[in-house]
């Protein structure tokens, strides 16, 4: 799918950050913090997405090389 990156990383960014509201605003409304492991799980998540926003200036530098090494 060559045209999935456009659509596909904003969907992903919105996922994240609608995960990250939503846990805010439960944990401000019970008072108490996210567990852990969902901060973790979060945490890696928004880790994650940090390469996908710079993939099309990344990807000629370490395709191109293996394109022409053939």
């Amino acid at each position: 799918m060559p045209g999935a990156y456009r659509w596909l990383t904003p969907l992903s960014m919105l996922a994240v950050a609608a995960g990250w509201l939503w846990i805010v605003r439960r944990s401000r409304a019970t008072g108490r913090g996210p567990y852990r492991s969902t901060r973790a799980m979060m945490g890696c998540a928004t880790v994650r997405t940090g390469p996908a926003l710079i993939w099309p200036h990344v990807a000629p530098l370490a395709i191109g090389p293996v394109r022409g090494a053939r």
